[in-house]
Formats: structure tokens, sequence, C-alpha cells
């Protein structure tokens, strides 16, 4: 029979535990969702850069030699724009190249080393366009200057004339 209003100790060790499990769970599920919002966003900055490295191609084919480009290139020209900083909190930076695997048609490449093999899978699982290598994520994209009206006349001309296309 209880004679004194209040709680037991029992009662106070169970909302305690209670409190404490449903606070790790949250801090768990943050820390993934974080780290999902992050694989996601250098997806999407890879996505953006390869789209800004393709219309540096378009626009400075036959006037660049190539493969000189990196991130401070493209926003001095305006190409890539944003407030996007484009860092890799998991590695390196994004290294950029342009490859010129036939004279048309040629392929953009960023890559990223991460720390761990992990963590460059777990990237890579969340683009159709990016490989997985080891350490090291790849993403890759055809040039459109052989699918413009305006590229495909600058390859004519070339052709003509006997020259290379960039």
């Amino acid at each position: 029979m209880k004679t004194i209003p209040g709680f037991t100790l029992i009662e106070l060790m169970i909302v305690l535990m209670i409190s404490v499990s449903l606070l790790l769970w949250a801090s768990a599920y943050w820390s993934v969702l974080g780290r999902v919002e992050t694989a996601k966003r250098l997806n999407r900055d890879a996505a953006i850069i390869l789209e800004s490295m393709n219309q540096f191609y378009t626009r400075h084919c036959s006037k660049v030699d190539f493969p000189s480009i990196n991130i401070a290139i493209l926003q001095r020209e305006k190409i890539l724009v944003g407030s996007g900083s484009f860092n890799n909190p998991w590695g390196g930076d994004f290294q950029l190249s342009i490859i010129n695997v036939r004279s048309t048609n040629a392929q953009m490449r960023i890559s990223a080393v991460f720390d761990t093999v992990v963590d460059a899978e777990y990237v890579a699982g969340f683009s159709g366009k990016a490989i997985a290598e080891d350490t090291k994520v790849v993403w890759k994209k055809n040039s459109s200057l052989n699918r413009t009206v305006e590229g495909i006349n600058k390859q004519l001309d070339r052709k003509i004339f006997g020259t290379s296309l960039c």
C-alpha cells in the first residue's frame, strides 16, 4: 500500500531508459540521413560539373589544349555558377579531365579519391554514372559536341580542311 504520492525508483529508471533509447535511435537516424544526403550531393555536384565541362568543351574546343581544365576555370568562365563549394568531406577534391576517345566524341571525366573503399562504393551506389575503382569514384559523360548543329558544322569544317576537331 502506497501512502506517499510520487514516482518509485523503478518507474523513474524505466522512463530514463526509454528516453535514452529514443535519443540514441534519433542520433543514429540523423547520422545515416546526413551520410545519404552527402552522397547524393556529391553525385549532384559531379553531374553539374560534367555538364559545365561539356559546355566548356563545346565553347572552346579549337582554342584550348586539353585536358587543362579545373573548377576554377569553369567558374571564371561563368559556366559553372552558384554558391557550391564542390568539396568532398570523405576524401580528396574533384579531379577533372577531358579525354578525346575519338576526335569527334570527347569524354568528360571527374574523379574523387575517398578515405575508404566503403565510402567510394557508397557514393557510387547513388549514381548510375559513377563507378567505384578501389577508393576512387569516376563519373563519365560523353560530349554533346557531335549532337548539336554547331558541333556538327564545326566537325564538317574541320574534316574538309583535314584538321583535327580539337
